[in-house]
Order: C-alpha cells, then sequence, then structure tokens
C-alpha cells in the first residue's frame, strides 16, 4: 500500500510472496477507506452505436488522464432511460461519479441525491434543476437536415427515430416538420418511423417508405442510415433515395459509403463534461451546468 515504515528486504519479501500468491489490491474495499474507488461509470443502452464507441473511447482517455478508471453500464431494456434499477446498479459499484448517456427518471434521480454522486448527463436536456448537462441543438439540427433533403429536390421525407421515448429524437422530428411547413410541404405521419413503437427494423421501414414514395430520409442516426442504405441497395430503389444521418461518425471511422450528416465539436464536449465531473467530485462549488452544442451540416 505504500507504506515507507518497513525495511526494503521486509518490502521485496512482502511484494515476492504476494506475486506468488496472485494478489490483486481490491479497489472497491479500499475505497471503503479511502473514500474514493477512483472510477466513474458510464451509462449508455446501445453498444452497437458506433458514436457511442466512439464516445467511450474518448472518455476512457481523458478521465485516465485523471488517474480515473471507467466502468461501462449498459442495459438495453432501459433504453433512453437511467431508470432506477439501473442506478441501483451504477450506485452499487460505488464510483465516484456518473456520465449518462441517457436522461434520468425521477426515482433515479432521488436515489442518487440520497448518494450524492456527481452525475453529468450528456444528449439530453434533463429536466432536473440540480443535474448537469450537455446536449444538442437537435431542433435545428432537424431543421437544418430537412432543408437540405428539400435543396436537393426531395418532397417526400421520411423521418426514422429509434423509439418516442428517445428525446433528441423526437425534438429533431419537431426540426424536421418545421422544415417541411415551411416548405409548403404537407407532413406525411405514414414517412415518420419510431421503430422500437411499430415493431419493426429499420430494412423494413425504408422499404415501406420507398414504397410509400419517399425520395429522401432523414434518419436519426449514422448507424441507422448506415442501415437504410444497405436495405435500399437491395432494392430497385438503390441510388435513387438521399439518405441522411446524425452523429458525423466517418471523422473518426472510416465509412463504407457517404451521405450527409451532422455533427458537433465531441473532442470540446467531452472535456468539458469531463472537467464539471472532476470539479464536482472535489467538491468545488459552482452553478448547475445546462449546456446546449450547436451542430452542423456535413454534406
Amino acid at each position: 500500500n505504500g507504506k515507507r515504515d518497513i525495511s526494503a528486504r521486509l518490502r521485496e519479501e512482502i511484494l515476492r510472496v504476494s506475486r506468488e500468491m496472485g494478489y490483486v489490491p481490491n479497489v472497491a474495499a479500499r475505497g471503503l477507506q479511502s473514500g474514493s474507488t477512483k472510477t466513474v461509470a458510464l451509462v449508455l443502452d446501445d453498444l452497437q452505436n458506433m458514436y457511442y464507441n466512439i464516445l467511450l473511447s474518448k472518455f476512457t482517455k481523458k478521465l485516465n488522464s485523471f488517474s480515473y478508471h471507467v466502468t461501462i453500464y449498459y442495459e438495453w431494456d432501459s433504453i433512453s432511460t437511467l431508470n432506477e434499477r439501473l442506478m441501483q446498479r451504477v450506485l452499487s459499484s460505488n464510483p465516484d461519479g456518473i456520465i449518462s448517456f441517457l436522461r434520468t427518471d425521477a426515482q433515479a434521480i432521488q436515489l442518487n441525491k440520497i448518494w450524492k454522486r456527481p452525475l453529468v448527463v450528456i444528449g439530453a436536456q434533463e429536466d432536473d434543476p440540480d443535474t448537469d448537462c450537455i446536449y444538442f441543438d437537435d431542433g435545428r439540427g432537424g431543421e437544418e437536415v430537412t432543408r437540405y433533403l428539400i435543396g436537393c429536390g426531395c418532397r417526400r421525407i421520411g423521418f426514422i427515430n429509434a423509439s418516442s421515448k428517445l428525446k433528441p429524437g423526437t425534438v429533431r422530428c419537431k426540426g424536421y416538420e418545421r422544415a417541411l411547413r415551411a416548405a409548403g410541404i404537407p407532413v406525411d405521419e405514414e414517412l415518420i418511423y419510431n421503430l422500437e413503437d411499430r415493431g419493426c427494423p429499420v430494412e423494413e421501414a425504408v422499404v415501406h417508405m420507398a414504397k410509400a414514395g419517399a425520395d429522401g430520409i432523414f434518419c436519426f442516426s449514422d448507424m441507422t442510415a448506415l442501415n437504410a442504405l444497405w436495405a435500399l441497395n437491395k432494392t430497385e430503389y438503390a441510388g435513387k433515395i438521399h439518405v441522411a444521418g446524425w452523429d458525423n461518425v466517418g471523422q473518426e471511422i472510416k465509412m463504407p459509403c457517404h451521405f450527409t450528416t451532422v455533427g458537433t465539436d465531441i473532442d470540446r464536449m467531452v472535456d468539458e463534461t469531463v472537467d464539471v465531473l472532476m470539479r464536482r467530485i472535489e467538491g468545488q462549488e459552482e452553478p448547475v451546468l445546462k449546456k446546449m452544442y450547436p451542430v452542423y451540416l456535413i454534406e
């Protein structure tokens, strides 16, 4: 444990025996004594999402620079929400702080207030007035993508979202609807797909849209856009429908094809998220952070 009040000979003997026994320090036990486990919990709901994997890598690197390790919590059933049951799992490991890619429900917030663990929510505006959050200008982004597709000559534009429970997606959808109305194009509810609500995969949704006359499709994420293009390429609609995504994963990962997407300054967002979390962990008093990051179209 780093104590200096023993002889060098005894220290070497202790280290030799510990190596032979395969001793590994128990971080959780040390945390009970020191009050710190030097861990931060990252909470998400989709490990297949390329954007999440990019963020996980960046957050891990940034947190490691502060000598913190990352524990990942993933639960598909809690899509878009850090609920009480998932919060219990997170708190059971006694992290020093929490970064959630999911919005939190009231029960989870109340439980965490008892535990007093610093929490930063990213990607969605958090309703709780005492919880820090960094989110994106989803409404404006939804308008910009739709205006771009209209500028490409599209008039039957569909929108694909993962779930109606996913607030960023619903805000993007409202931006999409505003842009359509501003251009004098009626909103067709049959061209708006919340995949979880309808119980259908992306491939089924895009084929239905194509048959309904869609000439453009705005997808909630780049992962969804890739799946949409893959599905269309197997049909007679290949190359005939404009597809746009969101996340700009091509900035970090080589993509198999090009399509219009929406990006933001994720490096700055990661730095700011970790910096505010570290200040909370250190007990610094400052106003609650509620910050919206601008987004930009990448053609």
